[in-house]
């Protein structure tokens, strides 16, 4: 099993693109589900289409020009639609595809949506490479955190995320800000895992069969004293 958990999803850039390409064939078949929008950013099949759907829309050439870097076509990446989709159409895009991807945004919303769809054992049982991006990286740990100094979330918590991988925590966007520190020590002091915190835009973590591969700028903390 291998998770590749990005800050952002430039699997298109260095060091990321010679750390990934060892895991992605041009014949790969990629499926992203696109669940991690914000109420606010689409309430209906036609605002969810101009953040997803086609060469115009906002998230489209984010989410292709990652793979087609490695030489992946476009027509072999599909994205779950939210709105138009069954349940039995969303499993048949992952179940059918070689690498998963689950993107940023709001990782709760993108939980719940998982949820809504009955996806949880389709996405648990894949075999295949599963990949995400900020809030698509936090969700596949057993438990995630979420800072207080995230928008959507208006006081810190621990939240369930899929447990596709386990045994550590990640603090994404790391900035080495004073609310970051914060979190990193909370985590470290209740929970006694390490933290992973990859640094914004330039950090990302590989876990093959369990064994940790730092990507980038990525510091570890194993103790509440060693975040300075």
């Amino acid at each position: 099993m291998v998770n590749i958990l990005l800050d952002w999803l430039n699997i298109n850039e260095e060091p990321f693109f010679s750390a990934v390409k060892k895991y992605i064939k041009p014949t790969d078949r990629v499926c992203v589900v696109a669940f991690s929008f914000k109420d606010s950013q689409a309430q209906s099949a036609e605002d969810w289409k101009l953040l997803y759907d086609g060469e115009d829309s906002y998230y489209y050439h984010r989410m292709t020009a990652p793979f087609t870097a490695h030489g992946i076509s476009e027509d072999n990446i599909s994205v779950v639609n939210y709105f138009e989709d069954t349940t039995e159409a969303a499993k048949e895009k992952i179940e059918g595809s070689d690498i998963l991807v689950f993107p940023g945004g709001n990782v709760g919303r993108m939980m719940d949506r998982i949820t809504e769809f009955d996806l949880y054992d389709t996405i648990f049982n894949y075999r295949g490479i599963i990949m995400g991006a900020s809030a698509g990286a936090v969700i596949q740990l057993g438990e995630y955190h979420a800072p207080i100094y995230y928008n959507e979330h208006p006081e810190f918590r621990y939240c369930k995320g899929l447990g596709l991988v386990d045994g550590f925590y990640l603090e994404v966007h790391y900035k080495e800000a004073e609310v970051q520190k914060d979190s990193l020590r909370r985590v470290l002091r209740e929970r006694e895992k390490p933290v992973y915190a990859t640094f914004n835009a330039k950090g990302g973590i590989i876990v093959e069969d369990g064994r940790v591969t730092p990507v980038g700028e990525v510091l570890r903390f194993d103790k509440e004293g060693d975040v300075k």
